[in-house]
């Protein structure tokens, strides 16, 4: 009787084992679902760097000493500047590219007779038509002048290129700025 009460006891004390290694199991692996696992590059630890494709990388070096003030496209450039320049001969510049903006400003200050100046809109060499024609009062022949002799002009970009013409007295000179932005 001896013999067998102690081959239950020790089935017993086995199937208590088995039972409790089934339980920390599960026990483990419920904890594991719930806890968040950290890999290398979280939490400050040093990892990989991450390349995102088709995005454009920046450098910034901080120093409090010399910071960068970035503006966005709100900068103005000189497109094109002529001066003292006859108005009848400014179709010998050419096509002036003005493409690269969203937005000109074209002035022209008359340092002589009263001047129409025809803006055109030119696409592979030929004028596809006329933007506007601007007139810039100017001085009488007799050396008097009339009112502003300068005249500014803003424009959304209508194409590519403009041009100008005119009919002017070839005597007719002046300064003449596209500003883009």
């Amino acid at each position: 009787m001896q013999a067998e009460k102690s081959e239950a006891f020790d089935l017993r004390k086995i199937k208590n084992l088995f039972l409790f290694l089934i339980g920390a199991a599960a026990l483990f692996a419920l904890v594991a679902a719930f806890i968040p696992v950290s890999s290398p590059g979280q939490s400050g630890s040093v990892g990989k760097d991450v390349n995102v494709v088709n995005t454009p990388s920046v450098s910034v070096n901080s120093s409090a000493a010399s910071p960068v003030f970035v503006r966005g496209s709100q900068t103005t450039a000189l497109a094109f500047q002529r001066t003292d320049v006859s108005f009848s001969s400014l179709e010998s510049n050419g096509d002036i590219d003005v493409g690269a903006y969203e937005k000109i400003r074209i002035v022209v200050q008359n340092d002589s007779f009263s001047v129409s100046l025809v803006v055109s809109v030119v696409e592979a060499g030929q004028v596809v038509g006329v933007l506007d024609v601007i007139d810039v009062p100017g001085c009488d022949g007799a050396g008097g002048c009339v009112g502003s002799r300068s005249t500014t002009r803003f424009y959304e970009v209508p194409g590519r290129k403009i041009r100008f013409s005119t009919n002017a007295d070839p005597r007719a000179t002046g300064d003449i700025a596209i500003f883009g932005r």
